[in-house]
């Protein structure tokens, strides 16, 4: 499968995790009150919200990473486009594009860090959820078809997370960071061409663009919207 096709099959399974998500919290309102298992859901939210304010910082740092770097490229454009001749002008450019690399370094230190808290604040969530799912599992036999419906709710969402997580790890880190990044600012992040249209935005494409969409073997962003785009 292609690059684009691979992020468009992650983009699949996020788009069932996030539909059983949905139905298993009406499920879940449903549910008869056990203490023991709204603690658990209790303990299973808090750590969803550890991880959502894990995952917020992480897309804060990667926006500051951007506008370095962005910094960055335009005052090395500037110091060898010749628009510049002053040598004392030139030589403080350069030790700003030294300081910018430096903040840059820093930065990355990090984001990784970040990345690490957020990929522990999902796993705790995914180990919460399982201890949800095994008390609910302990209920099914008490609590009717609702907690049976919840039951196999969690399992599909567990599976849709194994799958997620294989597709994951075969994934170039380039490509998955793509997604990710693209992900908090646009829904649906991959795309198919609709009459040789971006089917996220709708601008329409040149024929050169089309057949390059067609047989590319890297990823394609649409240059109206950012979304990837296959055919």
């Amino acid at each position: 499968m292609s690059r684009g096709g691979d992020l468009l099959r992650l983009q699949e399974i996020d788009s069932r995790i996030a539909h059983d998500g949905a139905r298993l919290r009406d499920v879940e309102a449903q549910i008869a009150a056990d203490p023991d298992l709204d603690r658990l859901r209790r303990e299973s939210r808090r750590r969803r919200r550890e991880q959502s304010a894990a995952d917020e910082e992480l897309a804060v740092g990667e926006r500051e990473a951007d506008v370095l770097r962005g910094r960055a490229r335009t005052l090395d454009r500037h110091l060898y486009d010749g628009s510049v001749r002053n040598p004392q002008e030139l030589l403080g450019m350069q030790h700003d594009l030294q300081s910018l690399r430096a903040r840059i370094d820093g930065q990355d230190d990090r984001l990784l860090a970040l990345m690490e808290t957020a990929e522990a604040a999902a796993a705790a969530v995914r180990d919460a959820n399982a201890t949800v799912v095994e008390r609910e599992t302990e209920r099914a036999g008490h609590a009717g078809e609702l907690v049976e419906q919840a039951v196999a709710l969690r399992a599909a969402i567990e599976q849709h997370d194994r799958e997620r997580a294989e597709l994951n790890a075969a994934l170039p880190e380039a490509d998955r960071a793509l997604y990710e990044r693209l992900a908090r600012r646009v829904q649906p992040v991959v795309v198919r061409i609709i009459a040789d249209s971006c089917g996220g935005c709708h601008m329409p494409f040149a024929s050169s663009e089309v057949r390059r969409i067609r047989v590319a073997e890297s990823l394609v962003q649409c240059s109206e919207c950012d979304r990837i785009v296959v055919p």
